[in-house]
């Protein structure tokens, strides 16, 4: 930019005097010479129009640089498409541990038992964003890490959510930060990857077929050969945020994929992302979740309601579980897993709202949800013994 002012300031239009001189062209002109007139002309000319290349060429280098840094944030996304397009072979290297980061998708290897997959995420250090598509393997009993380089990788994304069938990871959805984080750019595409070569495949629908709309902060679950999709957010910095309460059912994991939406009748959980899910015995069990009132305002509000949906039925019904035994208080960011009837949760944070600034409680206690007996307790871990304690005579 500093080149630019230059470059306006330094050369403009040459401003030509007329009076006296008119005298003395007409005299050289009658002698066969014009006096310079005409290479006046051509050299102001000349002088103006290298300063329209160069006022032309400054502003779509500015432009450019715009777009790179905000203005198309899609473009962005191409560039990285073009990068992983020069990449012929899948290369894997031992690695430092990955980069700080939040909301990307870690987990168990369905191909390679003691390993663990990570996948994407993004990390803000106070002033811009950096959103990520690496791919890592972490091997639990070494705990070694090794990079994944591999042709046609997804585009950098974070919340997006994967499950895992036979040797695949399916992947869907997910949101882009732009690094001033002034925009962002929804996924809607489904990605499978072969955990035994790490060759990425993108699964596109075919022609009108129903599809989720493009999404992050949705949740993903496996039942039978099938993966369920439940909820998230679509949100840009010139609309209002869009939430989903919207159930699908993703069919075809190891072959040709379909999207599937069920319509449950009667009453359902509200629009909201970050829910937990959890299926036994062919039951869908959600949990909690977050979502903003939508109303003007920024208000988020955090959910603790319990629902379950029977799935295979066309006219399965959504059914509010009443909370039974000791359930854990109200927060969001719950991790879960699942071990037989057992819904096992850990952490999680609650948000308050002082007036003048947000502050946040953060937890590492556990809780069970038994899905048989649906019921809830907390889970107390006794204390280790102390080496050499046990079998010890007094």
């Amino acid at each position: 930019k500093l080149q630019f002012l230059y470059l306006i300031e330094g050369q403009g239009p040459t401003v030509c005097t007329m009076g006296k001189g008119r005298d003395k062209r007409k005299k050289a002109a009658s002698k066969g010479d014009d006096g310079g007139r005409n290479k006046a002309k051509n050299d102001q000319k000349a002088r103006e129009k290298n300063l329209q290349k160069k006022t032309r060429r400054a502003l779509a280098a500015e432009e450019s640089d715009e777009d790179m840094r905000e203005d198309d944030i899609e473009m962005m996304l191409e560039q990285y498409k073009k990068k992983e397009a020069k990449k012929k072979e899948v290369i894997f290297e031992e690695s430092e541990a990955p980069s700080e980061r939040i909301n990307g998708t870690f987990c168990a290897n369905p191909a390679i038992s003691g390993e663990m997959v990570l996948f994407g995420g993004e990390y803000w250090n106070g002033e811009k964003t950096d959103s990520y598509n690496d791919l890592y393997r972490f091997h639990v009993e070494k705990s070694t890490w090794r990079s994944v380089s591999s042709p046609t990788t997804p585009s950098p994304r974070s919340s997006h959510q994967c499950v895992t069938y036979k040797h695949l990871m399916i992947t869907f959805g997910g949101e882009f930060t732009s690094p001033s984080q002034t925009q962002f750019f929804h996924h809607g595409d489904l990605w499978r990857l072969d955990c035994n070569t790490f060759e990425w495949e993108e699964l596109k629908m075919k022609g009108k077929a129903q599809h989720p709309m493009a999404r992050s902060g949705h949740r993903m679950v496996l039942w039978r050969r099938s993966a369920v999709l439940f909820g998230g957010f679509h949100d840009t910095l010139t609309t209002s945020g869009q939430y989903f309460n919207d159930v699908w059912v993703l069919s075809g994991l190891d072959s040709a994929p379909t999207w599937t939406k069920l319509d449950p009748q009667g009453e359902a959980p509200s629009k909201r992302s970050a829910v937990n899910l959890a299926v036994y015995n062919d039951t869908l069990f959600l949990y909690g979740g977050f979502s903003v009132d939508g109303k003007g305002g920024v208000k988020g509000f955090t959910h603790s309601d319990l629902w379950a949906l029977p799935l295979g039925s066309a006219d399965a019904c959504w059914q509010r579980v009443k909370k039974q035994g000791i359930p854990p208080t109200v927060r969001s960011g719950m991790s879960i897993t699942v071990h037989g009837r057992k819904a096992i949760f850990f952490g999680g944070v609650a948000d308050y709202d002082d007036k003048e600034d947000i502050k946040s409680r953060f937890f590492n206690d556990m809780y069970v949800f038994d899905m048989e007996t649906r019921r809830w307790f907390p889970m107390l871990l006794r204390k280790r013994k102390k080496a050499g304690v046990a079998g010890q005579k007094g």
